[in-house]
């Protein structure tokens, strides 16, 4: 008895090693995902090192993080504007301020930049790999994988909407593999604390929230329409499921540092209509290299839908269509888009599933870094490579190793993009009274010139619609609305673009007098400040 009991034992144990071994063997194995990860983290890192900080409000982002790191607390009131300083401020993306600082503390720039271009090359890792484990040829799949990350990479760069351009379509995939039956329900239990970590580092987190209660309302709908009742029966069980979770999703965001406060500043920032004055909050431009890859998307799953209709299901069109009006009105949403018009790709170019609920075929597309690249049952082939490409490059980089070549340790934002030039001038000639300073070198004054309060930066929610709307009519209809603008907040220095409006306008000025200019930025200073003048 004894006996027999130790050579079960001994032969479980025996299966046990040989199952780790060769899962070992399959995640080091160089995989297709591990080589479009290498090429895709050079390729950002080279194109990135400057681009990554093209954001206007990295520079605010960076000293926020700061001040929450000193003072252990975050901010209730804006410090920096004195057009609005001392009023309430809520920063919901405070967590992603700290991480950006404190990676800055510890390695500059380089560091950030490193960080940025591996959270997206892993982003489009594991879209290339979801759509090999749904069955997608690798000849179609890196195509598709590459147009994706095309269409997306307008907003490839250091700002906490990285964390939202995940979160949205890790929501959709799983939801809508629980729709099919893919996954099981403890998978979808992990987006409740990954909500409560997500709301502290982008409002975005509302975009993953209605993604999982649109799958649920797809599926309740699934349920009305659906004549089948075993169909049914499953189709009201999995939409009460979603709807619980989204619900659990929606409390999860009361982790915050700012309470019911947070809600109501989101509500608030969501009720503004920047669409007049906002770049990225105005429509796509349907000529834009970036708009076109991602209508190239939309017609791969339109086609799919139409000609195989049994690989779309409800939950899924009701999520796309709302990410499609998304959008089409809005720019910043665009990226979110093309992630989940990527991964529908996986079902539409594959053998995909009915349109209803149940499944027969079980398929788990792993996580980011174990990722499938053949089959959905090889689920631990490849992955090491990534891991350890990553690890070694983080080592290297706090090491002090450069290599230009590949955009190592050179990470920083442009001088050129930021006028360099007029931020020395201003630091040597210090105001003598209020700034008026266009968005585009808020932040920078923020970081760089931490004495000097701004007039405006791209905090939008906090300035307001009306106050934005005086500041675009003083920039692009000067004869209009600068001489009001300038007069009402007492503005003695201006800092804007070379070839704007209002720069031109001051030149018809008697009363002002241009104290420096390059080809990007230009300073003007009163009459009666002609010291200031170089």
């Amino acid at each position: 008895m004894a006996t027999g009991t130790i050579r079960v034992s001994s032969i479980v144990k025996s299966e046990n090693r040989s199952g780790l071994v060769g899962r070992l063997k399959l995640a080091g194995r160089i995989s297709v995902a591990d080589v479009l990860f290498a090429v895709f983290i050079f390729v950002l890192l080279q194109a990135g090192s400057t681009r990554f900080f093209n954001d206007p409000g990295t520079g605010w982002h960076l000293t926020t993080g700061d001040i929450i790191i000193a003072d252990r607390a975050v901010p209730t009131v804006d410090p920096y504007s004195f057009t609005r300083g001392g009023e309430p401020w809520v920063q919901t993306q405070w967590l992603a301020d700290v991480l950006m600082a404190g990676a800055f503390k510890l390695a500059g720039y380089p560091l950030i930049s490193l960080l940025v271009a591996c959270l997206l090359a892993l982003l489009f890792r594991w879209i290339y790999s979801v759509m090999v484990a749904e069955g997608v040829s690798a000849a179609l799949a890196l195509p598709v994988t590459l147009i994706a990350a095309y269409a997306a990479c307008g907003h490839f760069l250091a700002r906490p909407l990285i964390a939202t351009l995940i979160g949205v379509p890790l929501c959709f995939w799983w939801a809508s593999q629980y729709c099919r039956g893919s996954i099981r329900f403890n998978r979808l239990l992990l987006l409740v604390p990954v909500t409560a970590l997500w709301c502290n580092l982008h409002p975005g987190v509302l975009g993953g929230i209605a993604t999982v209660g649109l799958c649920s309302v797809g599926m309740f709908l699934g349920w009305i329409i659906t004549g089948d009742r075993q169909v049914k029966k499953d189709a009201f069980r999995r939409g009460s499921v979603l709807l619980v979770t989204s619900g659990a999703m929606g409390l999860a965001t009361l982790c915050n540092p700012y309470g019911l406060g947070w809600h109501r500043w989101i509500s608030s920032l969501m009720s503004l209509d920047m669409s007049q004055y906002v770049t990225e909050w105005m429509p796509p431009d349907l000529a834009g290299g970036d708009t076109r890859a991602a209508i190239f998307l939309g017609i791969i799953v339109v086609a799919g839908a139409i000609l195989r209709r049994n690989r779309v299901t409800l939950p899924e069109c009701l999520v796309i269509l709302f990410w499609l009006s998304q959008a089409y009105g809005s720019y910043r949403h665009l990226p979110l888009l093309v992630a989940i018009l990527a991964l529908q790709s996986a079902r539409v170019l594959s053998g995909g599933i009915g349109i209803t609920p149940a499944i027969s075929r079980k398929a788990n597309p792993g996580n980011l870094l174990w990722l499938d690249t053949k089959r959905s049952n090889e689920r631990g082939e490849g992955g090491l490579f990534t891991v350890s490409l990553s690890a070694l490059l983080f080592v290297l980089l706090l090491a002090g190793v450069q290599v230009p070549r590949l955009g190592l340790g050179v990470g920083a934002p442009s001088p050129e993009r930021y006028s360099a030039g007029a931020v020395a001038c201003l630091r040597e000639n210090t105001p003598s009274g209020p700034l008026f300073n266009s968005v585009r070198y808020g932040g920078t004054i923020i970081r760089e010139l931490p004495g000097i309060p701004v007039f405006i930066d791209d905090r939008f929610g906090l300035y307001g619609e009306e106050f934005i709307a005086e500041y675009v009519s003083a920039v692009k209809k000067p004869e209009k609305g600068a001489r009001k603008v300038l007069d009402k907040w007492n503005i003695c220095t201006v800092l804007i673009s070379s070839d704007s409006e209002l720069a031109n306008w001051f030149k018809k000025q008697s009363d002002w007098c241009e104290s420096y200019r390059d080809e990007l930025a230009t300073i003007w200073v009163r009459d009666n400040l002609k010291q200031y003048v170089n």
